[in-house]
């Protein structure tokens, strides 16, 4: 969820660029403000992988990989 937060700071620069004026800002509260206390106030995932699984994952040579 954290890095789907990062693809709406474009539309958010967007909508101050076309509201103009103080909405303008919009932008940088956006990313450097509300996306943090986000961060903050979302619980962390603090599941570990088991040894099986680490090796499943490992050996899956995906070909989404190899576009990255």
């Amino acid at each position: 969820m954290k890095y789907l937060l990062a693809y709406t700071i474009p539309l958010v620069a967007f909508l101050g660029i076309y509201y103009q004026g103080i909405v303008s800002y919009a932008g940088v509260f956006f990313a450097f403000g509300i996306i943090p206390l986000l961060e903050i106030m979302l619980p962390v995932n603090r599941e570990n992988y088991e040894e099986d699984e680490i090796k499943s994952r490992l050996a899956n040579k995906s070909m989404i990989f190899y576009f990255i």
